[in-house]
C-alpha cells in the first residue's frame, strides 16, 4: 500500500479531532495509562487484518474500518464521519483520503474499499458508512461494536501498535532531522507500506 504523504502527516490525522485537554498523569490511575498505552502483538495484528482482508465475511462496511484501524493507526469515531467521496477510483488505482493524507490501496483493501463505497452510493447515501436511515453516518460506537464482532476487540490497542509499527519505518535520525526532505520520509513509509502489502497477499498457511 503506498501513501501520498509521510508518516508524520497520516500519525497527524490518526490523533486529530481530540482537542480535550490531556489529564495530568499524576491524577490518573497506573492501571489506565498502562492500557491505554498497551500494544497488540505484531503478528496478531497482521493475522487478523488478513482475516479481515481475506476471508469471505459478512460486513463489509465494519471489516473496512478495522483493517484501517489495524494497518494505519486510525480512530474509528473518525471513520465513522467519511463522506463517500474519500474513496476514489482513477485509472484503476483506488485510493482513500483521510483528511489531508491521500492513501494508494493496494489489493485486496482497495477492492474491499471499492465495495463498501459502491454500495453507499447505490443508496444514495454521502456516507462511507451509512446509519439505516442514510442519511446520516453510522455512529462511531455503532462501528466499533460491528468491528469487535469480527475480531477487533481493542481498536486502541490496535491502534497503538499500527502507530508504533509507522514510527518504526522512519529512521530514528528523521526526527531530529527537520530539513529531511518530504519525500525522502514519504519513500520509507512506501516501502514499509509494500512490505505489510506482501504479507496479507501470501497465501494463508
Amino acid at each position: 500500500m503506498a501513501v501520498g504523504v509521510g508518516a508524520r502527516a497520516l500519525r497527524r490525522h490518526a490523533g486529530a479531532g481530540n482537542a480535550r485537554a490531556e489529564p495530568d498523569p499524576a491524577h490518573v490511575p497506573a492501571s489506565i495509562i498502562r492500557e491505554q498505552r498497551a500494544l497488540l502483538d505484531d503478528e496478531e495484528r497482521l493475522a487478523l487484518a488478513q482475516r479481515l482482508l481475506r476471508d469471505q465475511l459478512d460486513d463489509p462496511p465494519a471489516r473496512l474500518p478495522a483493517v484501517l484501524v489495524l494497518l494505519f493507526g486510525q480512530r474509528i469515531t473518525r471513520l465513522a464521519a467519511l463522506d463517500v467521496d474519500a474513496v476514489t477510483v482513477t485509472d484503476s488505482r483506488t485510493t482513500l483520503t483521510l483528511a489531508v493524507t491521500l492513501i494508494r490501496l493496494r489489493e485486496p483493501l482497495a477492492g474491499l474499499a471499492r465495495e463498501v463505497a459502491g454500495h453507499s452510493r447505490r443508496t444514495g447515501s454521502r456516507w462511507l458508512f451509512p446509519s439505516s436511515q442514510g442519511n446520516r453516518p453510522l455512529s462511531g460506537e455503532r462501528l466499533r461494536d460491528r468491528a469487535a464482532k469480527l475480531g477487533l476487540t481493542n481498536a486502541v490497542h490496535a491502534r497503538n501498535s499500527a502507530l508504533a509499527a509507522l514510527a518504526d519505518q522512519l529512521p530514528p535520525s528523521t526526527a531530529r532531522r527537520p530539513d529531511r526532505p518530504v519525500g525522502w520520509c514519504r519513500r520509507e513509509v512506501v516501502q514499509g507500506h509494500r512490505r505489510d502489502a506482501r504479507h496479507l497477499r501470501r497465501p494463508p498457511r
